[in-house]
């Protein structure tokens, strides 16, 4: 007969005698009164047909004996059959993706790219290995079962010795593009060695996806990966990552001039105009100002771009009922941002956060090459660098508060992983403001978004949280303050110490209404365009 074969609740030594157990717990009573250390009870299986089992609660020495040897020996691995690496695949699509949200193409194709490659009837060991580490580890971190994480890290490890023997061999297929794509994922969902690791892992991936795709068919999945899910990877990690030159180039490369490709486009630009920011000479005042009239002008383009894709963006967001709380686990917006949106779709909500994170960063670069020009008209050096001063630091503030506006719809229960991998990028974008406005009910709450993705299962959420807190930290010195907010990238940092910034010039003693009656010409020069 089918099913899961049944098993007796009782504790271990109550099931070994086979006696009727009265479940006590921390211990039974039937082990109490035998003097005996009771050894606890099974835990609840996560699938079918597969036991993760942990010594329970005891007491005296037999508690102490136990606690040495948790050190010494990994936790007890998981079978790993062919049913079992089945069922932990789909029970991680059905908790990541779930079937009852409508998944497009239009924007991210992840969700039915891993659900496609998933049901393909053929699969090599190294792909079947990539997808079973990917939803252990994802499964063993949301059920909190070490046992499940390290059986994800032991085929992580498999997966990658048959992907480096591949490439040894000289034998590509397509199986190692669809493989590194979990890659990827996988290193969001299980990042134990902090940002630096990550960024290391995705330029890794991005080569590898370049190296294999020379050699690939002309499936169209394949087309999908490289010519859109990859450049969404790129667009991604824009403010925290200094790309070479060529994958700024490859995301102009293929366009057909759809709304897709100018968002491409969008991001190309600012990731130049970021260069540029750490290139410049500062002593070169046309070059400065030459600077800042591109970055108006890539702002004209970002709301034009916007204007112009209206049917491919299905237009505006709407207001949610102020009573209406889409995602319980956050405080609510209303008093802090305003009225949470509503959208037609995780695209719409996706498009709209690429949209004001466009404009946020942009603001940011107006800001700084203002700065930049504003040195020049200083003889003794001294401006004003303050960003709660500056009106284009604080309108990158306001972008930032639109994208917190939205996060409530994408951490939504029933959206799971799906709406997560939208917020992650976001991250960066939404904390770095607050902390160089020293608002700290807003950074709090993003905070509080942090600690949501890392219930959904981001553990990348965890060093991006840690990153943020050394920033606002740091920030509290105003002369600290100043010197990141001219930082073009949210630098990575995994010790304790400030990263490394420019000092583009000093704090300003001066009374802001005697630095705005200087820059009068300035202001009138570049303030229309």
């Amino acid at each position: 007969m089918g099913g899961i074969p049944y098993q007796s609740p009782g504790c271990k030594a109550c099931r070994k005698r086979k006696v009727r157990c009265d479940l006590g717990k921390p211990e039974c009573m039937r082990c109490l009164k035998r003097k005996t250390p009771c050894p606890g009870y099974d835990k609840d299986r996560i699938f079918v047909h597969n036991q993760t089992t942990s010594q329970g609660e005891g007491n005296g020495s037999h508690v102490r004996y136990l606690g040495r040897a948790r050190q010494l020996i990994l936790p007890l691995a998981v079978s790993s059959g062919p049913v079992v690496r089945s069922q932990v695949v789909s029970t991680f699509l059905d908790a990541s993706f779930p079937a009852d949200i409508g998944f497009s193409d239009a924007v991210d194709a992840l969700p039915n790219l891993v659900v496609n490659i998933t049901m393909r009837p053929s699969k090599s060991e190294m792909l079947e290995r990539a997808l079973v580490a990917a939803s252990c580890m994802y499964l063993g971190r949301i059920k909190q079962d070490d046992a499940l994480v390290c059986t994800g890290v032991q085929h992580y490890d498999i997966a990658i010795r048959h992907m480096s023997g591949m490439l040894y061999r000289k034998a590509h297929t397509d199986d190692m593009i669809y493989t590194t794509v979990i890659f990827q994922l996988l290193q969001s969902l299980y990042c134990p060695y902090g940002l630096r690791a990550w960024l290391a892992h995705t330029a890794g991936t991005n080569a590898l996806l370049r190296h294999c795709y020379q050699y690939a068919s002309t499936d169209t999945l394949v087309d999908v990966i490289y010519h859109k899910l990859q450049k969404l990877m790129v667009i991604h990690s824009t403010i925290v990552i200094k790309w070479p030159e060529s994958e700024y180039t490859y995301l102009r490369q293929n366009t057909i001039g759809t709304p897709l490709d100018g968002l491409f486009d969008i991001f190309a630009v600012l990731a130049s105009l970021l260069a540029a920011t750490e290139q410049i000479n500062h002593a070169d005042l046309e070059a400065c100002q030459a600077l800042l009239q591109n970055c108006y002008s890539h702002r004209q383009s970002i709301l034009r771009w916007y204007s112009q894709n209206q049917g491919f963006i299905c237009g505006p967001p709407m207001f949610c009922d102020p009573s209406e709380n889409l995602c319980p686990r956050l405080p609510p917006t209303d008093d802090l941002f305003g009225v949470s949106y509503r959208f037609t779709s995780l695209d719409h909500a996706r498009l709209h956060i690429f949209y004001w994170t466009s404009l946020a960063m942009i603001q940011c670069l107006i800001y700084q090459s203002k700065i930049l020009v504003l040195a020049h008209y200083y003889a003794s050096g001294l401006f004003p660098v303050d960003p709660a001063t500056h009106e284009e630091y604080i309108l990158s503030a306001h972008y930032t508060d639109e994208i917190c506006r939205a996060i409530p719809f994408c951490l939504q229960p029933k959206t799971k992983l799906a709406g997560a991998r939208i917020v992650i990028p976001a991250i960066p974008h939404i904390c770095r403001p607050y902390t160089h406005l020293r608002d700290q009910d807003k950074f709090l709450w993003c905070e509080s978004v942090s600690s949501v993705l890392v219930e959904i299962g981001f553990h990348m959420a965890v060093p991006l949280r840690q990153t943020a807190r050394k920033y606002w930290s740091l920030s509290a010195d105003p002369h600290m303050n100043s010197m990141l907010s001219l930082s073009a990238r949210w630098e990575i940092s995994d010790d304790e110490q400030a990263p490394p910034v420019t000092n583009y010039g000093k704090r300003a003693e001066m009374p802001l209404a005697t630095s705005a009656s200087r820059c009068q010409q300035f202001e009138t020069e570049y303030s229309d365009n």
